[in-house]
């Protein structure tokens, strides 16, 4: 007789609730210098730039 394997745990974490998750996505084209710029803005503050361009999005339009 074989055993039958047990399924295998899902991997990462789990999703997050509805009104938590992000759904809108936008590619942006940057200059070196822009980027270089957003990156070292980014880096000063401890925040992954994808972050860091939110809160500036957010800031910027009043917005939380």
């Amino acid at each position: 007789m074989s055993k039958a394997k047990p399924k295998p745990k899902k991997m990462g974490r789990p999703p997050l609730p509805a009104d938590k998750a992000k759904t809108e996505g936008v590619f942006v084209r940057l200059t070196p210098g822009l980027y270089e710029a957003m990156s070292e803005a980014a880096k000063r503050e401890g925040l992954p730039l994808a972050t860091w361009i939110r809160s500036q999005a957010e800031k910027s339009l009043g917005s939380k």
